[in-house]
């Protein structure tokens, strides 16, 4: 791998003087994009990126109109839009990571959220939510990996993940 030098090697560097830092993943701050390079992730410098971070999941695993007493009748009408919390409340949670020390999280996202009314119609509500979500992540230094999560198939089968659709369809 092919590196440029850091700022801090140029005798004329000022700490503090970049935006830079181990803990900024910001495009600015590593000189471009994150690589892999063996078994780790690193910046165009060469530095090893380590990942400091949690799980942003909350309620994730289930719908924000979840009624226990109509849940096996209502799952084709559920919206998980606010989840794991609403929009307004993103600048927030993000803040307090970042003010942990935090630059990474991995973000829960569930087929059922997705596509519960049936196989092939996907919420686009929820997409353009979860667009609007990790849009904010930028302008707190955070990256996310979103994990498409699933846990005993199914909330319907006591776990999270698939829709109910797919219990139906298996019979």
């Amino acid at each position: 791998m092919t590196a440029t030098a850091h700022p801090s090697s140029s005798p004329t560097y000022k700490p503090g003087s970049t935006t830079s830092s181990a803990h900024d993943w910001t495009k600015e701050a590593v000189g471009g994009d994150i690589r892999i390079h063996g078994r780790h992730f690193v910046d165009v410098w060469g530095r090893v990126c380590g990942l400091r971070g949690v799980n942003v999941s909350g309620s994730s695993k289930t719908p924000v109109n979840h009624d226990p007493k109509t849940w096996l009748q209502d799952h084709k009408t559920v919206t998980f839009v606010g989840r794991p919390f609403p929009l307004e409340d993103a600048p927030e949670h993000f803040a307090r990571l970042r003010r942990w020390g935090l630059t990474f999280i991995r973000f829960m996202v569930t087929w059922e959220a997705l596509e519960h009314a049936g196989p092939g119609q996907y919420d686009t509500s929820y997409l353009t939510y979860l667009r609007s979500v990790l849009s904010v992540l930028p302008q707190f230094g955070l990256t996310a990996f979103i994990s498409l999560h699933q846990d005993v198939w199914s909330r319907f089968s006591g776990g999270s993940g698939a829709p109910a659709w797919t219990l139906e369809l298996a019979g």
